[in-house]
């Protein structure tokens, strides 16, 4: 109910009761005049009749001809008549006409002015009964007045007053910064309605700051990133370069050198794989796009688990890889989907404990036209309440985390079509479980820009 027809419904309730009030008034005064006013004027003239006729009957000498004339003006009213009495003035006209002594002419007089003296009286008590009566309903009309204004104060303070001051309140904190405060909203009148707004405004500004302040974060990462890669670029130059001059300096026809020389081999991989790294890094403080071509998932997810199997031999931790059920090969692009695995096998081998094991299974999704990547280490698992928070950028558990890693993989899946999540693995050993899903064939050719959608 809007508040217009609430308060229509009010005024119509406050003047019924008015009216209601007004007309009890008006019909008391006419019922009241009815039963006093009327039959005391009546009173009066009958007793000024008979005044008039014994006046006339007790003079000296009688004035006959005066007495039948008064009585004759009783007959003629019949309302008169009917007070006094037809058969009474019927007697005293044939006494005054006919008897010579008028005593009992003036006895009936005697008897008419005692009655309507009498009924004067219970008329005036009648009366006053009428009116403690009337001044009872007039009472009680007054009370259903002011408990209608009491009501009509308590609905205002409910309808208007409470809501609009929850209103300022909630201005209040919204414009100190508080924007997960909200008012209760009950009813469909405007107050609620507009409470609602309020409500999805506070909800709107507050994703905007978050928005803002996420991207002023990502800004200064993207900063923090290409300073990152630029100092590091000349050190890997260096160490590339002094293991190219040490691998030409051994000689190839020395078994004994061929485990160095294979060694050297792994340094110079691993630097121009980094050095990829770094170049891919750069290109990501752009806006990501991805471009899927058709590969093979065997020998791209060999590489990734060979270039970081070394990290994993430093803490005594071994990664097996499981690739039996993989399809051959899916759409995907394989510079940034290797990101993200690697960084959640990065991760997973520092959740790692020592002398455990980082299995990586790949294998077809159901028949579905999916395939996914599991990830599983034996640490302590991720808390319930953090399986979301762990993807956002900037989150991280770690003391020497930056937060950027898994937010980073899941903007990749995403781009891909695909989903990222993790549980906990009950049993022993425990540990998380990761798992990458994956379309063999992403949906559009066109390059897909998540990291607008993500800030």
């Amino acid at each position: 109910m809007t508040l217009q027809l609430k308060f229509a419904v009010l005024l119509a309730l406050l003047g019924l009761t008015v009216g209601v009030a007004l007309g009890s008034a008006w019909w008391s005064f006419g019922l009241l005049h009815g039963v006093t006013a009327e039959p005391f004027s009546q009173s009066a003239v009958v007793l000024a009749a008979v005044e008039e006729i014994k006046a006339d009957l007790t003079a000296d000498p009688a004035d006959r001809a005066g007495a039948l004339a008064s009585i004759e003006s009783l007959q003629g009213d019949a309302a008169l008549r009917a007070r006094v009495g037809a058969g009474a003035l019927r007697n005293i006209e044939r006494r005054t006409r006919e008897d010579a002594d008028f005593s009992v002419a003036l006895s009936v007089l005697d008897r008419i002015k005692a009655q309507t003296l009498a009924d004067a009286g219970l008329a005036s008590a009648h009366a006053r009964r009428i009116q403690s009566r009337l001044a009872t309903a007039l009472g009680l009309a007054l009370v259903i007045a002011g408990l209608t204004a009491v009501l009509a104060l308590l609905l205002l303070r409910r309808w208007v007053v409470a809501p609009v001051d929850q209103l300022r309140h909630a201005a209040s904190r919204i414009g100190a910064g508080d924007y997960t405060h909200r008012l209760p909203v009950s009813g469909r009148d405007e107050i609620a309605l507009l409470s609602a707004e309020i409500n999805q405004m506070a909800s709107d500004i507050g994703i905007m700051r978050d928005e803002r302040v996420e991207q002023e974060r990502l800004a200064a990462t993207r900063e923090m990133l290409r300073r990152i890669v630029h100092n590091l670029r000349n050190p890997l130059a260096g160490i590339r370069g002094l293991a190219e001059l040490t691998r030409s300096e051994l000689s190839e026809n020395l078994d004994d050198e061929a485990e160095l020389r294979e060694n050297q081999d792994r340094i110079i991989n691993a630097v121009d794989r980094f050095e990829s790294w770094l170049a891919d890094i750069l290109r990501s403080t752009t806006p990501l796009a991805i471009t899927p071509e058709r590969r093979p998932i065997g020998g791209w997810l060999d590489s990734i688990v060979e270039t970081l199997r070394p990290a994993g031999e430093l803490r005594s931790i071994e990664i097996r890889l499981n690739r039996d059920r993989a399809p051959e090969t899916a759409m995907f692009d394989a510079s940034h989907l290797e990101h993200a695995v690697v960084a959640v096998l990065t991760n997973a081998i520092q959740a790692a404990p020592r002398d455990s094991m980082v299995s990586v299974d790949a294998a077809s999704e159901n028949g579905d036209g999916t395939w996914r990547i599991r990830i599983r280490d034996e640490g302590q698992g991720v808390p319930d309440h953090l399986h979301e928070q762990i993807f956002k950028a900037h989150f991280t558990t770690k003391r020497d985390g930056t937060g950027i890693g898994l937010a980073v993989a899941q903007q990749v899946v995403r781009a891909h079509g695909g989903s990222i999540g993790v549980e906990n693995v009950d049993g022993e050993p425990s540990g998380a479980l990761f798992t990458l899903r994956l379309p063999l064939t992403p949906a559009g050719d066109t390059p897909t820009d998540d990291r607008t959608a993500d800030a």
